[in-house]
């Protein structure tokens, strides 16, 4: 099979802008198909996907088991050192209501009654 003939050197264009190329028409451009998957690659991707989802599904539910038993476990804690806190608390029962009346308003809002 022969070479298609290389086509002749062109000279130096009047403009001076020799970058340039000579224009093709609009209908000769090649215009490249559209790239269509075939129906195979297709289910196999919604496998892969729906995989994907359920495993992102099962993450999130062990994430949320976990931030709840967290949850849980601090709650707890803080229910034990409230407990100690009043545990340990110094109680001075005042016999004398006219100290009350004799405190300031921030020192009587410290006040708490224990019945």
């Amino acid at each position: 099979m022969a070479k298609p003939a290389a086509p002749a050197p062109r000279s130096k264009p009047k403009s001076g802008r020799v970058w340039r190329g000579p224009k093709e028409r609009f209908n000769k451009i090649r215009k490249t198909k559209a790239l269509h998957t075939t129906w195979e690659k297709k289910e196999q991707q919604k496998l892969q996907h729906k995989g994907a989802k359920q495993l992102e599904a099962e993450l999130k539910e062990q994430s949320l088991i976990k931030r709840k038993a967290e949850h849980e476990r601090i709650k707890k804690r803080r229910a034990i050192r409230e407990k100690n806190r009043e545990k340990a608390e110094i109680v001075q029962q005042v016999t004398n209501p006219k100290k009350l009346k004799n405190m300031t308003k921030k020192q009587r809002k410290k006040i708490k009654i224990v019945e």
